[in-house]
């Protein structure tokens, strides 16, 4: 994934996948999230190369909370990490103290 500083983070997806029971064909999204004090909501928009937090809300095609927890230790940046899970995979979020996850499966064939 290569991008400025400040455009949205994108993702790709090379197979269709299940986020939070939704599919999610395969393809590029851009990202984006919204920190809570509790929970954060994700919130994946069909538009890539968007410039930062513009993006037009017609085209999430997913919104979901994601509950958030403590992070064993301060996170100083914005952080994205992926863990493999025996049904596909598990993203991770972190910022300052918090850290969120969502469970994303390869959708069956």
């Amino acid at each position: 994934m290569a991008h400025s500083a400040n455009e949205a983070t994108e993702i790709d997806f090379f197979y269709d996948v299940t986020i939070n029971g939704n599919l999610v064909k395969a393809g590029a999204y851009s990202i984006y999230t919204i920190p809570g004090e509790d929970e954060w909501t994700f919130i994946l928009n069909s538009q890539t190369n968007q410039w930062g937090t513009k993006h037009d809300p017609s085209k999430d095609i997913l919104k979901v909370t994601m509950d958030s927890m403590p992070s064993p230790q301060t996170i100083e940046e914005f952080s994205i990490s992926f863990v493999e899970d025996p049904d596909g995979l598990i993203l991770f979020m972190g910022w300052d103290d918090t850290l969120v996850n969502l469970p994303i499966q390869v959708a069956q064939l």
